[in-house]
């Protein structure tokens, strides 16, 4: 039998056994909570429930190893008529999945940095999206995370079924990376076109040169230095301390860009493979549309090629990365200056510029791409044949890994002392 609760939006018919106590999976927030949300703002929640009430909310968590500092859950929301259940995604910011990476050592990542990270995206979401000219996902609600009061969460459509990330393995094709560096043009040129008092200093650049990232870069580097010494050794070596430095990866990452005549924009900040959602085709295969960039929670004042790099080091073999690089600066720079016109605006930079500040920035992501090798590459599988897949996956991102150190440790050599240390 069907009862009907006042949602405060409207009246939602529910079974009169529906618990809205109930919580979903393991976190803090309710059923009843959840409906009343999507009841406000989702309006294809709205249309299916008035053909039958609601008879359950559950969750599960896809988090997968994907999320360093949240977890993700798939809501589902099952009906009555037992037809075509309503899908949502909840993330839950915590420093439980970066502890995980440490297997019992002492987790790097604080509560109150994992706090701000996750209030700086919920503030992009509430304050800066609208106005921004890139696909995003639905945010139903995004609710910031004060420690010891209230846990924050962002709940937003799912895209399950319809977009998929490309594999980092796999890493993006020459389409799906020019489709992905439209949305970064567009992003930074909006910046570059809105008054700065809108949005300069609201985002620091904090989290690069911050002693969680430090001890996370270093850590793992060693870890991958001590796996494979006869590839890593010598060369990891070089890098720590460059990689320890607070003042390198502070100039790596944003200051390059000033000093060079590049103007600081807001960047995405985590631009690879598992942030942007690709349209699936009809037949299942992945296509180079972009539905949404996601994980905004580290959005900071920088230099609008730390995006290309991180993008570019982490997403791509090293092979790949290196034949296409020209051409991909040069086609950002090209859409970047059109952008710009088309708002009323010249460039004032040139590509010689963006080049210079690429370099620098790509030898900072080198660091990250290190470190992610064993992460990217960690053996998982219970028969021969998905054993042999990750065991070949592993050396993949070895290789991967040695062009960019390769690559970083050249540029090194032309970079002053000073900038470092």
């Amino acid at each position: 039998m069907a009862v009907k609760v006042d949602s405060g939006a409207g009246v939602l018919p529910v079974l009169n056994d529906f618990d809205g106590e109930k919580r979903i999976a393991d976190t803090p927030f309710t059923a009843k909570w959840l409906l009343d949300i999507l009841m406000q703002k989702d309006d294809v929640f709205v249309g299916r429930s008035k053909g039958a009430p609601v008879s359950d909310v559950h969750g599960k968590d896809i988090s997968g190893g994907k999320g360093f500092v949240s977890r993700v859950y798939k809501v589902t929301i099952e009906f009555e008529d037992k037809k075509s259940p309503h899908d949502v995604i909840l993330k839950v910011p915590g420093v439980e999945s970066f502890g995980e990476l440490f297997d019992g050592e002492e987790n790097p990542a604080k509560v109150a940095s994992v706090a701000e990270s996750h209030n700086r995206e919920v503030y992009f979401y509430n304050n800066f999206a609208p106005k921004l000219d890139v696909p995003f996902v639905k945010v139903f609600a995004a609710i910031e995370w004060i420690p010891g009061k209230q846990l924050g969460c962002i709940l937003m459509e799912s895209l399950l079924g319809r977009s998929t990330t490309q594999s980092v393995h796999e890493g993006l094709t020459k389409k799906q990376l020019q489709a992905t560096i439209l949305q970064l043009a567009k992003l930074h040129s909006s910046f570059l076109l809105m008054p700065e008092k809108e949005w300069k200093g609201k985002f620091a650049n904090k989290t690069f040169k911050s002693e969680t990232c430090i001890e996370f870069l270093v850590s793992f580097m060693k870890k991958l230095s001590a796996c494979r010494p006869d590839v890593f050794k010598e060369g990891i070596q070089t890098l720590l301390p460059y990689a320890s430095s607070s003042k390198f990866n502070s100039y790596a990452t944003a200051e390059v860009g000033v000093e060079l005549g590049i103007p600081p924009v807001l960047i995405h900040g985590d631009m690879w493979t598992n942030n942007l959602m690709f349209h699936l085709n009809a037949d299942g295969s992945v296509s180079d549309e972009i539905d949404a960039v996601l994980d905004w929670q580290i959005i900071n004042d920088g230099c609008v090629t730390f995006d290309l790099a991180r993008l570019l080091v982490i997403s791509l073999d090293g092979d790949v990365r290196r034949r296409l690089e020209p051409e991909i600066l040069a086609f950002y720079y090209e859409n970047l200056k059109k952008l710009l016109a088309e708002g009323g605006k010249d460039i004032d930079f040139t590509l010689e510029q963006v080049a210079s500040a690429y370099k620098i920035n790509m030898a900072n992501q080198a660091f990250h791409m290190l470190a992610c090798v064993l992460i990217f590459g960690k053996m998982e599988g219970d028969t021969a044949e998905e054993k042999a897949l990750c065991v070949a996956r592993l050396e993949k991102m070895i290789l991967r890994g040695k062009a960019a150190m390769e690559d970083c440790l050249e540029v090194l050599k032309t970079l002053s002392k000073e900038k470092s240390f």
